[in-house]
């Protein structure tokens, strides 16, 4: 029965002209009538690539401004850099008693069985230490940058 359909479809012209203009349909269809929707590279952005980072670069301003006006940097500058001084005191003194807690437990004779979990605690208190410095340093730049802004203004 199948065979009988497959050899009337190959001896008619008008069947296989047709299904080859569907097929050829469908193939065009997908290569070229989907074309809009397809990105080659950069070439459909409507932007170059340094309005794209001059944008960037403005919302980034922006940010920091707003937080600058939500934080008043400069005026409790002073403030913000006693809390940082103060913390830094006490992460100083935390990694002074976990250290004598460490050495001084009757399981741990000298440095061979140090307590790991309380060694992972100092060293991230130390990393805390770190970026306490960073945020310190970044007041100092921010400080400096509004004086000079002041000092150009008069």
């Amino acid at each position: 029965m199948f065979e009988d359909i497959i050899n009337y479809i190959q001896n008619s012209r008008l069947i296989m002209i047709i299904l080859v203009c569907i097929i050829t349909y469908f193939v065009l269809k997908m290569f070229y009538m989907g074309e809009k929707n397809i990105l080659e590279g950069l070439e459909n952005r409507t932007s170059s690539i340094g309005e794209q980072l001059e944008k960037i670069q403005k919302d980034l301003n922006n940010a920091n401004k707003n937080a600058d006006e939500i934080l008043h940097i400069d005026k409790y500058r002073e403030n913000y850099e006693n809390i940082l001084i103060s913390a830094d005191e006490l992460l100083d003194k935390s990694i002074i008693s976990n250290l004598t807690m460490i050495l001084g437990s009757s399981k741990n004779k000298g440095l061979n069985n140090l307590d790991i979990e309380t060694m992972q605690n100092i060293n991230t208190t130390i990393e805390l230490k770190n970026n306490l410095n960073t945020i310190m340093d970044s007041l100092d730049k921010s400080s400096e940058a509004s004086t000079s802004k002041k000092a150009s203004l008069w």
